[in-house]
């Protein structure tokens, strides 16, 4: 069918990328993963085997069990996907299900389901259309309706809660996912279901295929593309990659890492009577008041804001995933929590500013952390982000390098004499705005940094080999002034972002 097409043809080629010898899927019965990836080694699980057993073949070996009690040793499986069978869990057992994959692999999970905060109200109006037009309403639909559909917001907070390194990519937009869902309710059920049915095997055997599919597969090969660009604005599913091989990943960079854990501002090395008046101009050329606010710092790291804000009497509270600047932030104040910006643990509406300072470029899923900040945001909030800027000859550097492979994608910033990071993303002012207007965000002010303007024009200056790059730099600073107000320049940026 059009549907299971758009839906299992992205998720067959996020798998394929990681070249499984073998797999576990669960809840995808006798087809699933099969007919997408033919020849690789799949064991299924499911609960419906058990009243209809499926044929066991050399690349398929189907057992009856539920997700809730996988018969398996922790890490049985290096990649274990599950698509669409969380929503037919119970409620209340959904989180189980979820840490029960995570047990038995040993590599990443592909968890893909409809999610309720952007699927819930299209699938009101499918059932809508299936009723309206005296059509039978699916089995499926209706145990939707009976166990209600998951949130996305609940299994994100749950695995940041277990430290389990997680990112999400969006799977088929609701209008397109509406419109498959009618035409495979239609007279043409038929006709697609032996069209997909020839496009679904990323490898084709002729032999063993008739002549009629193999002259559909010749025709339409083309329409395998477009599943890629059907994962846009509102979508019925996300994927969640669960990742093993990232659980040291930034957290465990920083807490190896310590003297990483800076910003233009301060950071581990700085004073601790050391008044930041750059942090200070700064927010009042941006026009950010303190006083009497209540302010999140996502990122914390060192505790440096923290000591700015308590200084000032600033109503604070801080979060990181580094245990390390957990620590350290607590040597200043009591109130850190251990917390990844994409699922924060706090109520809506807790926050008058959130200060996310050189952290934002390292968080994997930039969207849900924009969407998280505004959500714990009051009316008329803000969030003060400082950011890596490349829209500048930096930016250049940082394309060829990772690109010629000198250094690993997201990985080259001219920070510590061009030493690798864990997750240098490619920021610049318009990702800035795109991910949080997509969030919500109304208005945005920005400035550049001047402290490091010659860093975005020439990076080379932070080298580690570069001669007198001192010298060169202070000189610079003296001539630099009739180009501080082009903010594309400079290696950061500096944004005031209001709901």
């Amino acid at each position: 069918m059009l549907n299971q097409f758009l839906r299992y043809l992205p998720l067959s080629l996020l798998v394929k990328r990681e070249a499984p010898a073998r797999l576990l899927e669960v809840g995808g019965g006798a087809a699933g993963l099969r007919a997408y990836l033919p020849g690789l080694k799949i064991t299924g699980v499911d609960p419906c085997f058990g009243a209809c057993p499926a044929a066991e073949t050399a690349d398929f070996t189907p057992i009856d069990g539920s997700v809730l009690a996988l018969p398996f040793p922790d890490g049985a499986f290096p990649v274990v996907v599950c698509s669409d069978a969380l929503e037919h869990v119970d409620a209340g057992d959904r989180q189980k299900a979820v840490l029960e994959l995570w047990r038995v692999c040993s590599g990443k999970v592909f968890l893909s389901f409809p999610v309720k905060e952007s699927y819930g109200p299209w699938e009101e109006r499918l059932f809508n259309y299936y009723k309206r037009g005296g059509k039978e309403i699916p089995g499926w639909l209706e145990e939707h309706r009976r166990k209600g559909l998951p949130e996305e917001r609940e299994i994100a907070a749950l695995l940041a809660a277990r430290g389990i390194p997680f990112k999400t990519v969006p799977n088929e937009n609701n209008l397109l996912h509406f419109a498959a869902m009618v035409l495979d309710s239609s007279f043409l059920a038929g006709a697609l279901g032996r069209l997909t049915a020839a496009l679904a095997p990323d490898v084709w055997d002729r032999g063993a295929a008739s002549a009629g599919s193999s002259l559909l597969r010749a025709l339409f090969l083309p329409l395998r593309l477009l599943p890629r660009f059907t994962n846009f604005g509102s979508v019925v599913r996300k994927i969640f990659i669960l990742d093993r091989g990232a659980a040291a990943g930034i957290a465990g960079y920083y807490d190896r890492n310590p003297g990483m854990i800076s910003s233009p501002f301060g950071g581990i090395g700085s004073s601790p009577d050391y008044g930041h008046p750059y942090l200070t101009e700064t927010l009042a050329d941006l026009g950010v008041g303190l006083a009497g606010k209540k302010v999140l710092d996502a990122g914390c790291g060192s505790g440096w804001f923290a000591r700015y804000c308590k200084a000032r009497g600033v109503d604070y509270t801080g979060a990181d995933i580094s245990e390390t600047s957990v620590a350290l932030s607590r040597k200043v104040t009591p109130n850190i929590v251990l917390a990844d910006s994409q699922a924060l643990p706090f109520e809506d509406a807790s926050f008058d500013y959130v200060f996310c300072i050189d952290s934002f470029e390292h968080v994997p899923d930039q969207a849900r952390a924009a969407a998280e900040f505004r959500r714990v945001l009051r009316a008329g909030g803000a969030v003060f982000l400082s950011v890596p800027n490349y829209s500048n000859v930096a930016g250049m550097v940082k394309w060829f390098e990772e690109a010629a492979g000198f250094y690993g994608k997201d990985s080259w910033a001219p920070f510590d004499r061009w030493a690798p990071q864990a997750l240098e993303q490619f920021m610049t002012p318009g990702r800035v705005r795109r991910v949080f207007g997509g969030a919500g965000f109304k208005k945005f002010s920005v400035i550049g940094g001047r402290n490091d303007l010659l860093e975005g024009i020439f990076p080379w200056i932070a080298h580690r080999r570069m001669p007198y790059a001192y010298s060169v730099k202070e000189l610079f600073m003296r001539f630099q002034k009739p180009l501080e107000r082009f903010h594309r320049l400079s290696l950061h940026n500096f944004w005031l972002i209001e709901k």
